[in-house]
């Protein structure tokens, strides 16, 4: 029973620390989005942080991030019913499907900007949530789609095994600079919205920044203990 308990606690961890990647990754793409939209009048989270452009770092993180956090959730588990990216999938669509609907209701609404900005309710984040969940299923059993994207995978972690210091040291200085952004974002909050720190919009900041605060250090952790991309062509 106590190893079915630790091997479920791993599963969630990796499954977490997938989920955070894509949340991650999908909020400095729509920040950097906003940033050049409006440049040179938005200069986000500054005097903090030197440029908006340093969200650019946590892209990379959040992408090589997927597979250590897939080795740290691999356990043997009995399935049910089907491989679990069916429920992905499944997930996935009808909370799409959802969020269509709700932003024909509310056009100014988008699943990327769930970790900042000031939304007036909550169903947005939790169709983000499940959005995200069913993106995290499907990614982490995504070996078992089909032989040929198995050996795609394969073929990715051959190539990036060759090029491992490289990697290693990008990943390495991508997660410092993340490590930055999140405190840099966590000063521009206490600053500025700390005395509404329990408002809706808020609060989203407080998620950004440790979002990528924990892209950051597990980042760091599977850099500097290295050899995760070999779990690709196993």
């Amino acid at each position: 029973m106590s190893g079915t308990l630790a091997a479920l606690g791993k599963k969630t961890l990796g499954l977490a620390l997938i989920f955070n990647s894509l949340m991650s990754l999908t909020s400095a793409l729509n920040i950097l989005s906003g940033f050049y939209a409006a440049r040179p009048w938005w200069k986000p989270f500054s005097p903090y942080l030197v440029d908006g452009s340093l969200f650019w770092v946590v892209v990379p993180v959040s992408i090589l991030n997927l597979v250590p956090a897939k080795v740290l959730g691999e356990v043997r588990l009995r399935r049910i019913l089907f491989h679990h990216y069916i429920y992905g999938l499944f997930v996935f669509l009808i909370s799409a499907a959802s969020a269509w609907l709700f932003t024909l209701l509310s056009p100014s609404w988008s699943p990327l900007n769930v970790s900042y900005g000031g939304l007036s309710g909550l169903m947005p984040y939790v169709e983000s949530f499940f959005i995200y969940g069913g993106l995290t299923l499907f990614l982490d059993d995504l070996s078992d789609v089909s032989p040929r994207v198995k050996r795609l995978l394969k073929e990715m972690g051959r190539r990036a095994v060759r090029f491992g210091k490289p990697l290693k040291a990008f990943h390495v200085i991508c997660s410092l600079t993340s490590l930055y952004v999140s405190l840099s974002i966590g000063l521009w909050f206490c600053q500025n919205l700390w005395v509404n720190s329990w408002s809706i919009g808020a609060m989203s900041y407080v998620v950004l920044m440790a979002s990528i605060l924990v892209t950051s250090l597990f980042g760091l952790r599977a850099s500097l203990r290295g050899r995760c991309f070999e779990y690709l062509y196993h």
